[in-house]
């Protein structure tokens, strides 16, 4: 619900971000799903040991290396970012396409990985981004439910983050993390070339749903990375002058 009044009110403003007054005005939405985020991260920190998840001094250089890289290269944040993955030759596409550690994660459990994450990991921020990486190599090779799996994966995540990922800059939030699982989650059967998604019982996870039979660029630039429209900070801009479609701002 929270991801469709986003994207049908960010829509209608031609792309532009939304506060929290513009998004929901005055449904509750958002203390709803705090009360529920509160109450998954108290689930799990009961489960996990409690620790600084952002501290990110162990592999200091690696994971430095890696935020350097998304800001100067990979640039997640842009608009232009699907654009840019689906180029050929490109350098995001490379080196989305030489993350070839991804492929040993794919066959695994993804609450297994997720469970070393929280029992092991001193750099949830990092982790992140070495999923984000994954995900989209999953979309460029057509395998959507591992980028659905890994999206979720990351959401999990966030509950053992508590407030670290907003307290220091990173390139993306816990609102773009949250904002493009749901995108996924709601439209990954678009891509699913051939109806292969099936349950761990081996029945099809696309019943009901009509069968793509060609994985199309639109469709594809649909699911990558969007920053989430929704800003809970800064301030409504008070316009000056009264344009069309323009605002002066003194």
């Amino acid at each position: 619900l929270k991801c469709t009044l986003l994207d049908m009110y960010s829509a209608n403003r031609g792309g532009a971000n939304l506060t929290v007054v513009d998004a929901f005005r005055g449904w509750p939405v958002l203390q709803h799903e705090e009360r529920v985020w509160h109450l998954f991260a108290a689930l799990w920190s009961a489960i996990w040991p409690r620790r600084d998840y952002c501290a990110c001094v162990e592999a200091y250089d690696y994971y430095s290396t890696l935020h350097a890289l998304f800001d100067a290269s990979i640039l997640v944040t842009r608009e232009d970012f699907g654009s840019r993955l689906l180029r050929k030759g490109s350098v995001v596409r490379r080196i989305v396409q030489s993350a070839s550690h991804c492929e040993e994660w794919l066959d695994k459990d993804f609450q297994r990985i997720f469970s070393s994450y929280a029992k092991h990991s001193a750099c949830l921020p990092g982790s992140i981004m070495e999923n984000i990486i994954c995900l989209h190599r999953w979309l460029l090779a057509g395998k959507v439910v591992g980028a659905v799996n890994t999206a979720e994966m990351m959401v999990k995540l966030l509950t053992l983050s508590g407030t670290c990922l907003d307290d220091v800059r990173w390139p993306f939030s816990k609102g773009d993390i949250q904002h493009n699982f749901a995108r996924l989650a709601m439209n990954w059967q678009k891509a699913d070339v051939g109806c292969n998604s099936v349950d761990r019982f081996g029945r099809s996870l696309m019943s009901g749903f009509e069968c793509p039979s060609n994985l199309h660029d639109h469709v594809l630039h649909s699911l990558t990375w969007s920053a989430s429209p929704l800003k809970h900070s800064g301030r409504q801009a008070t316009c000056t002058a009264d344009l069309l479609e323009v605002c002066i701002e003194r």
